[in-house]
C-alpha cells in the first residue's frame, strides 16, 4: 500500500513539473527565441530545478512536442469526428475551430521560429527555420537554421526569401564562405548586400594519433607531423603518417603545429596557406604534399554555445 501512494505521489510530482516547465516555456516564448531561453531561465521561470527538468525532458524541444501532441489528443476525444471517415470539408472546419481556440499558442509558435521545406519537382531541395523580429525601427527576418542541396536547392532559398523584400527593412542568413552571395544575385540592389564573418564554432583534439590516422589523405600520402598540445600531453609527439598508419618517429618533421592549428586544418576552416600565417605552424617540406591533405572546406555552422 505504502510502494502504492509513493508511487501515485511520484507521478503527481512529474505531472506538477512538466505542467509548470510547460507554463514557463510559453511565458518566456512571449518575450524572446527559443534559443535565447536557457534551461537555467526556464527552470527560475517555473520555480523549480534542473534536475526537475532533466528528469522529464531531454530538450525544450520535447516539451514543445508535447504540449502539441496534449492538444491534438484534446482535439480528437472532444469529436467523433475522424480525418479517414469524416469528409475532408466538415473534418478541416471542425479542426479550424479547434485552431481558433488556441490562436494565442498557434500565433506564438509561428512567430517563434517558422520552418519550411522547399520542394522542386516532389523532390526536396532546401530546408529553412527564420525568425520574425518586429521592433520600432521596422522588421527583420533572420534564418536561423538552412539546408540545400546544390544550386537548385540554393535559388530555391533564395526565390523563397525574395518574396519577403517588400515586408522587411533587413533580411540576414548564413552562407557557407566559399559561397559568394553577391556574384550570385543580379540586380540593381545588389550593393546593399552587406557581408561579414563569423566563426562561433569550436573544434578540440582529444585524441591526434587516432585522427591522423581516420582523416581523408590521397592514397600514397607519407609525411612526418610534430604536434604540441599545453593541455592533452598525449596529444604531443612527432608522428609518421602514411594512409592510416600512424606511428611516432625521430625524424625530422615536414609539418609543425600546434592542436589549435591543426584543428583547424583537418576541419578544413582554413587552407595550408591561410594556416602558415599563424605562429603555431611551421612548414618545414612536402608543401605540394601537404597541400593535398589538409584543404579548405565549405564550412556551414550556426549551432551557437
Amino acid at each position: 500500500m505504502l510502494q502504492k501512494q509513493g508511487k501515485c505521489y511520484m507521478e503527481k510530482q512529474l505531472s506538477y513539473a512538466k505542467t509548470e516547465l510547460t507554463k514557463a516555456l510559453l511565458s518566456l516564448l512571449e518575450k524572446k527565441s527559443l534559443s535565447e531561453i536557457t534551461v537555467s531561465e526556464l527552470c527560475n521561470e517555473a520555480g523549480l530545478s534542473r534536475l526537475s527538468f532533466y528528469r522529464n525532458y531531454d530538450s525544450m524541444e520535447e516539451i514543445i512536442r508535447e504540449h502539441l501532441t496534449g492538444i491534438t489528443d484534446t482535439f480528437l476525444a472532444s469529436t467523433d469526428a475522424n480525418f479517414r471517415t469524416t469528409p475532408r470539408e466538415e473534418f478541416i472546419t471542425l479542426l479550424f475551430e479547434h485552431m481558433y481556440g488556441i490562436k494565442e499558442l498557434v500565433s506564438l509558435l509561428i512567430d517563434n521560429n517558422l520552418s519550411y521545406l522547399l520542394k522542386e519537382d516532389g523532390e526536396a531541395v532546401g530546408y529553412l527555420i527564420y525568425q520574425d523580429n518586429k521592433t520600432e525601427t521596422g522588421a527583420h527576418l533572420t534564418v536561423k537554421d538552412l539546408a540545400f542541396i546544390g544550386r537548385k536547392g540554393f535559388l530555391a532559398i533564395l526565390g523563397f526569401l525574395a518574396r519577403f523584400q517588400a515586408d522587411y527593412e533587413k533580411i540576414t542568413l548564413f552562407l557557407p564562405r566559399d559561397l559568394e552571395l553577391l556574384s550570385v544575385i543580379q540586380s540593381p540592389n545588389a550593393y546593399a548586400i552587406q557581408k561579414r564573418g563569423r566563426q562561433e564554432y569550436m573544434a578540440r583534439i582529444i585524441n591526434a594519433k587516432e585522427l591522423l590516422s581516420r582523416m581523408r589523405k590521397p592514397d600514397g600520402t607519407s609525411f612526418v607531423i610534430r604536434i604540441t598540445d599545453d593541455i592533452i600531453r598525449e596529444n604531443e609527439g612527432t608522428f609518421l603518417v602514411e594512409g592510416k598508419k600512424v606511428m611516432q618517429t625521430q625524424e625530422k618533421p615536414d609539418l609543425i603545429v600546434s592542436e589549435r592549428a591543426l584543428a583547424q586544418l583537418v576541419t578544413g576552416s582554413v587552407s595550408l596557406q591561410e594556416s602558415s600565417y599563424r605562429e603555431d605552424v611551421e612548414i618545414c617540406d612536402k608543401t605540394a604534399v601537404l597541400e593535398t591533405v589538409f584543404v579548405s572546406k565549405p564550412i556551414l555552422v550556426e549551432d551557437h554555445f
